[in-house]
């Protein structure tokens, strides 16, 4: 499938897989990866960043693994509170080898 991202301004389109309904994970173009090797993101299908990966397989895992909580489905507005994302951050943070999306980076990483 096709995912539209923003990366520092730009818009662009990127391949992803759809791991859990209403989820996706995809690699960053390699004009746009940074230095650190977390180039593989997991986010919501209209654009809220939730996760940053060294590999797509390891998104599509943690999708997976919190798939169970919420409805994915729904829109990203609805998705986007502290109480899930505190959820969010509990698996992501002690289940898998990513880290959560924070700040000026999430917002800015995709759209």
């Amino acid at each position: 499938m096709q995912h539209d991202i923003v990366v520092r301004g730009i818009s662009l389109t990127v391949d992803a897989t759809e791991p859990v309904p209403g989820l996706v994970a995809y690699r960053l173009p390699e004009e746009h990866r940074v230095d650190m090797g977390y180039n593989a993101r997991l986010g919501h299908r209209e654009g809220l960043l939730i996760a940053v990966f060294e590999t797509v397989a390891e998104a599509e895992e943690a999708a997976r693994l919190i798939a169970h909580l919420a409805d994915w489905t729904a829109p990203a507005d609805q998705l986007d509170t502290p109480e899930l994302g505190d959820k969010v951050a509990e698996v992501i943070d002690y289940q898998t080898l990513g880290f959560m999306a924070r700040g000026r980076a999430a917002a800015e990483a995709t759209r």
